[in-house]
Order: C-alpha cells, then structure tokens, then sequence
C-alpha cells in the first residue's frame, strides 16, 4: 500500500476532494497499522540499556556549521533545560543527524509536513510548507531526534514511544510529550495552532503529577519502563500499560476524523469511553499520591482536567465523572 503511495508522488498527481480524503486514509493506515495494536499483550515495556547509544552512525564534519539557523536556535534553547549527562547525548544525537528538505509536494495534500526517521536517524521536511509550519515542524522532529536512544535486540526506544517491527507502544504519549516540550521549552507558547492538543494536555497533567524534572529526564533518555515504574507507586501496572494504549487508540482514531470527519457512532461511543477511562487514570493516579482517598482535588488539577475536556472531540464532563467515582467509593 505503501507503495502505491510514492508511485503517485513519483508522478506528481495532485488530488482534491474524496480522492484527497482516500488517500490521506491510505497515510494514517499505513503509519500506523492499527492491526499492531493487536500484538499489544506479547509485549512487555523494555528498559533501554544505560549504556546505548546510537550505533553506526558516521559523525558529520562540522555538523554544527552546516546546520540552519533554525537548528542552531534549537540547539541553543535545549542547551539551557538539559543536564550535562543529557547534553552529551543530545550532542552526540545531532553530530549523526541528517537533516532533508525533499519531501515531494504530494505530502502537503497528505499532511505530511515532515517526520523523523529513526532508522536512519534523519529529520525529513516537506520543501513546500511555509516558513512558520516548517519552524514548528522541525522542532518538534528535532526533539525526536534528541531523544531518540537507539535500538537494542530488535527493539528501538525514541522517547516514550519502543517497539519493534511487530508491535509499537506509547506513541500518542509520545507525540503529546514531545510537542509539550516544544511548547515549554521551544516556542515558549507562541506557537498556538499546534498537533497533538489532546495527547499534551495529558502530558501536561502527568507533569503536574511527576514532577517537571522527572518526566523530562524520562524522555530524553528513552524511559517509558521508569515512567511506568514510577506510576506504579501510585496505581497497578496493568492499568498504567491500559492507559498508555488507550492514548494510541485515541491517537489513531483522532487521526481517522482528521482525514475523514465521520466516525460511526459506535466508534464516537468507543472514543469518548476511550477520553473517560483517561480521565478516570489521571485522577486516581493523582488522589492516590496525595493519599487523600478521592475526596479531595486541588483546583490546579481540576483546571488541568477541564482543559483536557476542552481539546477532546466530545464533551466529556470530568467533573462528573470525579463525582461518580467519589460516590461509589462512600457507598
């Protein structure tokens, strides 16, 4: 199927309408092969070696020269929230990066302004976006690229987001973290027409549960098994692996009204129990690390919560979810 796609790149077709709409439904289908998800309980999270790092990578001659200014404000800017032990990897991350702006035309009708490539350790940019779309974009892939920890026994860890050919985990996380850190340390909020707006607020409220240097710390060294560990001081892992494969559900299924605008209505159902069941997470990972058996929230969380409502496709009503769970528990 993938190849169907780039021989009509290759041939410079341009599309409007249903056409547009099927083909941009290929794209997501083929990215991320919702049929993975299936494989979900033969897999285990890993912990990335400490000792891994990028492998049979050639370092490019002068690397940091030859980069555009874009990469070097970049550069400048995670420099400041990174630790030394981080900024080393980082280095060592860009020194091996490959940076294109070649990807053809066709992916603007795709949506496809660019990816990173962790295979070959390259950072892809549509030629054809405009200027602030290709800012943004390649922040986000550069932070990717930064966090990107290598592969070890068929299986690579870039973030929060591992897996191996078969089977993939964490990449609505993933997403929502990455272009959180944007967001923060980046763009410092200028940039306000941004992707993943569900899945970075859920990553803002397990920062708000965290702790800001922890979970940065997790990221950038490819830690989705410390994160995990770290949850499960507070709730069972079983529900935390629930959690993160509900926000790749969730990702997929946004991705589906992005290219079509129509789910069935059993498909709205499985979405919103899918924004419940997150919200319903949160909440208990938060009360149990305040130990405050339900009963009590701060308007902090509360607001985080309601926020999250704001950037999902349906109403949710945390409030009243909150409500329900506290009056289950006093009956």
């Amino acid at each position: 199927m993938s190849n169907m796609i780039e021989l009509l790149i290759a041939n410079g077709f341009t599309f409007i309408g249903a056409m547009e709409v099927f083909l941009y439904s290929l794209h997501i289908y083929t990215k991320y092969k919702v049929n993975r998800l299936n494989k979900y309980a033969n897999y285990s999270i890993k912990e990335k070696p400490k000792s891994l790092i990028r492998a049979n990578q050639e370092k490019i001659k002068n690397r940091y020269n030859n980069y555009p200014d874009e990469v070097k404000n970049y550069i400048e800017k995670v420099s400041r929230i990174a630790t030394k032990e981080e900024l080393e990897q980082i280095k060592r991350n860009l020194e091996t990066l490959n940076i294109y702006k070649n990807i053809k035309n066709i992916n603007l009708i795709l949506k496809l302004y660019g990816y990173y490539d962790g295979n070959n350790h390259s950072i892809n940019i549509n030629q054809y976006v405009n200027k602030r779309r290709s800012l943004s974009t390649m922040n986000h892939e550069l932070t990717h690229a930064i966090s990107s920890g290598g592969e070890y026994k068929d299986t690579f860890f870039v973030g929060f987001h591992q897996g191996t050919n078969d089977v993939l985990i964490g990449r609505g996380l993933n997403e929502g973290y990455t272009e959180y850190f944007n967001q923060k340390y980046i763009t410092k909020g200028q940039n306000k027409n941004y992707s993943y707006k569900y899945h970075v607020q859920v990553a803002k409220i397990l920062e708000f549960i965290i702790g800001e240097e922890k979970i940065k710390s997790l990221y950038l060294n490819s830690n989705l098994k410390g994160l995990v560990d770290d949850l499960a001081q507070y709730i069972s892992k079983e529900k935390i692996i629930n959690f993160i494969i509900n926000l790749d559900k969730i990702l997929i299924m946004q991705h589906k009204i992005r290219a079509t605008t129509i789910l069935s209505l059993t498909e709205k159902q499985k979405l919103l129990n899918l924004y419940n069941e997150i919200t319903i997470f949160l909440y208990k990972v938060y009360s149990n690390k305040k130990q405050d058996n339900y009963f009590s929230s701060s308007n902090n969380f509360l607001e985080l919560l309601d926020e999250l409502d704001k950037v999902s496709y349906f109403e949710t009503k945390p409030k009243e979810i909150i409500e329900e769970i506290k009056q289950s528990i006093k009956k």
